[in-house]
This record gives C-alpha cells, sequence and structure tokens, in this order.
C-alpha cells in the first residue's frame, strides 16, 4: 500500500533502536509482512531486511520472533521483482545472510503449526525451483530432512497442501543427487505413499518416481556450482542402507537407470501395492 512507502525506514530504527527488545522486534517484523508484499521493491532496498535479520540472530530462542520472520520471508520468496533483470528474490534469499537456516529453525521448532509448515514447505520449494539454488540448499544438511518431516507430518495430519509443497522441493533436487541419493528419495517416497490415501498427494509421489527414473536415464545438464568453499556435496548426501549384497559403483546413465529401476521395483512398489 502506498501509505506504507515512509513506513520501512521506522521500522528499520525501532527494530536497530531496541534490539534487545524482544516485543518490539517481532512487532516490527509483523509490520513488514503486512507492507512488503504491495512494496516489494522499497522493502529491498531498505535496511529493513538486514535489520529483522539481526533481530532474528539476537534472539534465536524467540519462538515468535522466528515464527513471524519465516513466515515473512515465505511470503516474499516467490514474488515477482519490478525489473526483470533485477536478481529474483528467491535467489537472494538463498545466498545472503542466515535465511534459510532461519526458515529451517522455524520448522522445527515449530512443527505442530500447520501455518508454518504450509510456510516453510513453500519456501523450500520455490527457492529448490531455481536451478542456481539447489546445490547451495543441499550444502546445508536441513534442507532435505526438513522437507521429509514436513511431507511425514503432514500426512499424519491430511495437510495435502504441505506435503505436495516439500515434495516438489525434494523433487527439484534430483538432478543433483548421486544413484545412492536417489534410492533414498525413492524410500522416503514409498514410505508416504504407504501411509496416504489422499489422491493428490499419490499422484505426486507416482509422478517424482517418474521424474527419478528420467533424470537417471536422461541427465539433464549439470547445475551451476555454488562458492567452492561452500560446497560439500559428499557430506550432505543422504544416508542410505542398501540390501545386502548390492553395490552403487560408478555407471553410466543406462546402467544407473537399470540399477534404480531394479531398486525401485525390488523395493519399492511391492510395498506401495
Amino acid at each position: 500500500r502506498s501509505s506504507d512507502l515512509g513506513s520501512f525506514p521506522a521500522l528499520f530504527t525501532s527494530l536497530t533502536k531496541f534490539p534487545s527488545k524482544e516485543e518490539v522486534v517481532a512487532d516490527a517484523i509483523a509490520v513488514c509482512r503486512s507492507a512488503a508484499p504491495g512494496n516489494v521493491e522499497e522493502f529491498l532496498a531498505s535496511d529493513c531486511l538486514s535489520g529483522i535479520i539481526s533481530g532474528m540472530q539476537r534472539h534465536t530462542a524467540n519462538v515468535e520472533i522466528q515464527k513471524r520472520g519465516a513466515l515473512l520471508f515465505a511470503d516474499l520468496v516467490g514474488m515477482p521483482r519490478s525489473d526483470p533483470e533485477a536478481v529474483p528474490i528467491s535467489i537472494l534469499f538463498v545466498h545472503i545472510g542466515q535465511i534459510v537456516d532461519f526458515v529451517l529453525l522455524a520448522a522445527e521448532r515449530q512443527n505442530t503449526s500447520s501455518q508454518v509448515s504450509d510456510a516453510v514447505a513453500h519456501f523450500l520449494e520455490v527457492a529448490s525451483s531455481r536451478p542456481e539454488n539447489v546445490l547451495k540448499l543441499l550444502n546445508n544438511p536441513s534442507f532435505l530432512k526438513t522437507a521429509e518431516v514436513i511431507a511425514a507430518k503432514s500426512t499424519s495430519i491430511r495437510n495435502p497442501k504441505a506435503i505436495i509443497s516439500a515434495l516438489a522441493a525434494i523433487g527439484n533436487t534430483f538432478p543433483a543427487l548421486s544413484l545412492k541419493g536417489k534410492m533414498r528419495m525413492a524410500s522416503v517416497l514409498r514410505d508416504i505413499m504407504v501411509k496416504s490415501t489422499d489422491v493428490a498427494i499419490l499422484a505426486t509421489c507416482f509422478a517424482l518416481q517418474h521424474s527419478l527414473l528420467t533424470v537417471t536415464k536422461c541427465p539433464p545438464p549439470p547445475l551451476p556450482q555454488p562458492a567452492p568453499s561452500d560446497h560439500e556435496p559428499a557430506s550432505q548426501e543422504p544416508k542410505l542402507t542398501l540390501p545386502k549384497g548390492r553395490q552403487v559403483p560408478a555407471l553410466t546413465p543406462e546402467q544407473a537407470y537399470s540399477e534404480l529401476k531394479a531398486y525401485m521395483t525390488e523395493e519399492q512398489v511391492p510395498q506401495c501395492i
């Protein structure tokens, strides 16, 4: 709203003048969440974003501050920029500050809140839809874990919106995963399918199983690499205990496809049926 254009400097003043007052920080974030969607460029040009990040860093134990910040980031992550050439917000949020860490922390601390689950799953889906972000997100050990936890909990509380977004976020990482990582994700999909009766969730899982096979047989171009000092893909690979005697050597795409197809047929389909 145009009436909010002058509010960001005042909000930043509140964030910096009273950094120790938790209620002031929480209220300032709430006002930013109300004003920013209608004035995205003004919000990004102000110092409020850095003020909010600083406030969340200072008050990591305050659940309300972390929740409000995560909801604000989720509201903004997919919004368009007025300048088509400007860096998308979804890329900014993944590559600056600790925004992803705070969003994941909110999911962990508010794990019974469907509002937070929806918001975090949406954030992860939009953020991971950018190829530039995938390896950076996978470099955070909590990214896939959080998406899996949201999906599993949403199945039990029958929250299709959150689970489909979480599944989409997981699916966006498939091109970057090794064969072992793909097998691990196939197991995650199986577990969700066994527990769910929702048609939309089951359809999403089947589509992702097909996607796993497709990206394995016909690998897409390599994803953009993050800074070398930040990228440690080996340490972030999902862990998988394979059936006794099965090995995962270096394979051609066709061989990897055959291995994954055999694994999914032996380990996945019978249980899903």
